[in-house]
């Protein structure tokens, strides 16, 4: 009978030996997977997206379509909230735009003409997306001029229509001549814009993405509803209220909303991985708790039925340090099985990482170092504990209880 209970607790031991080991495993996947996100998120906070949105304020108005009919009225309206937001007190520059960069809305995709290039009946042609802007909308924002020139008085109504152009889309279309005075036709040739400038690339979309193919054109000769920026000296937050009171005090009724600074924007979008790194996170803590309690509570009862063995083995000479060794060598067999597996996992698993990660590789040695130490600095802890009992054994009454 006795045999067989000392089968029945070498297999319960065994089965939890390999239960802390799955548990650390684990941990190695989670963390690893927890660590390549809050990274990849810190890679992506210093990501240059091409602007400058600090001190910048942005709100979203939407001027009435029955009462701004003309756009003749509209090109006016937007004239004067311009004129009324330069009277706010700090700023320093203000322009009308469609959408803001990593905004959600706005943007509008178009095939494009190029004058003098023939497209082929089956081919596709050039693809970029049209943003209204007025002239400061540089200026304002941060994205610099590489070449030409920005909208000015002169492109009102009944003008010539030009456009500005993203550096990328005249890398791909004019890649060895200048595409300044160039002419390129949104809409299938019924309008042609002049091309009168070239402007820096801009992460539109996200700061994972490369900037894509743009063409601005001016507000003035394509007014509407959209955005009024503001630069200010001071906190732009603080310039909410009075921006919002100027609209209203030129139209009661326009509607005002999506008050908030470009940084705001900015941070809104990478809330999608913040929050899965935030999960991540969150569950790795919960699985390296669990396996430091699970190694915690293998060597503790290891210790307890070993209680008679450690106490032959001191009274035999041994030192406590080697008891003490001994208990931690157990804990140590543990965690390094079940990194050596949960690093494998983590390998195998990088596959599925590759639309986490930005900046850093799935496979990233340094992450993966990182959780390697945690993780057995974390199994070194769980198992003092357990070891430092079974050194505090008193030979003659484990022998005597034996």
């Amino acid at each position: 009978r006795a045999r067989g209970d000392g089968k029945a607790r070498n297999r319960r031991g065994r089965a939890e030996r390999a239960l802390v080991v799955a548990q650390v495993a684990v941990s190695v996947v989670l963390l690893a997977a927890a660590g390549l996100s809050v990274r990849s998120m810190v890679e992506l906070t210093r990501v240059d997206a091409g602007y400058k949105p600090e001190q910048v304020l942005s709100l979203r108005v939407t001027p009435s379509r029955e009462r701004y009919r003309r756009q003749e009225d509209r090109a006016a309206v937007g004239d004067r909230l311009v004129a009324a937001m330069r009277e706010l007190p700090g700023v320093t520059s203000v322009a009308l735009a469609g959408a803001v960069p990593l905004g959600e809305d706005g943007r509008m995709s178009h095939g494009m003409l190029i004058a003098g290039r023939a497209v082929a009946p089956n081919d596709v042609p050039p693809q970029a997306e049209m943003q209204i802007v007025t002239g400061e909308y540089f200026n304002t924002v941060g994205v610099p001029l590489m070449k030409g020139r920005t909208f000015d008085e002169h492109d009102r109504l009944g003008g010539e229509e030009v456009a500005v152009i993203s550096r990328s889309l005249a890398r791909r279309y004019w890649p060895d001549s200048d595409p300044i005075g160039a002419r390129i036709s949104p809409d299938g040739g019924d309008t042609w814009l002049r091309v009168v400038g070239i402007a820096g690339d801009v992460r539109d979309h996200a700061l994972d993405k490369d900037p894509i193919d743009v063409f601005y054109v001016a507000f003035s000769q394509t007014p509407g509803g959209g955005n009024v920026l503001l630069r200010s000296t001071a906190d732009p937050s603080l310039l909410a209220k009075r921006a919002t009171a100027a609209v209203h005090a030129i139209d009661p009724d326009m509607p005002v909303d999506a008050v908030r600074t470009l940084l705001e924007v900015r941070l809104n979008s990478l809330a999608p991985r913040r929050l899965t790194a935030s999960l991540l996170t969150l569950f790795a803590g919960l699985a390296l708790l669990i396996a430091a309690t699970g190694i915690g509570g293998v060597l503790a009862f290891s210790v307890s039925q070993r209680t008679r063995e450690i106490g032959v083995r001191l009274a035999l000479g041994a030192q406590r340090g080697e008891v003490l060794a001994l208990i931690l060598r157990q804990g140590g067999t543990m965690v390094a099985t079940g990194l050596v597996l949960g690093t494998l996992g983590a390998v195998w698993l990088a596959r599925f990482m590759q639309g986490l990660v930005f900046g850093i590789g799935p496979r990233d040695p340094a992450t993966l170092a990182a959780v390697c130490l945690t993780l057995a600095a974390v199994g070194v802890v769980a198992s003092l504990g357990p070891a430092r009992r079974a050194t505090s054994v008193d030979p003659v009454v484990a022998l005597r209880n034996g």
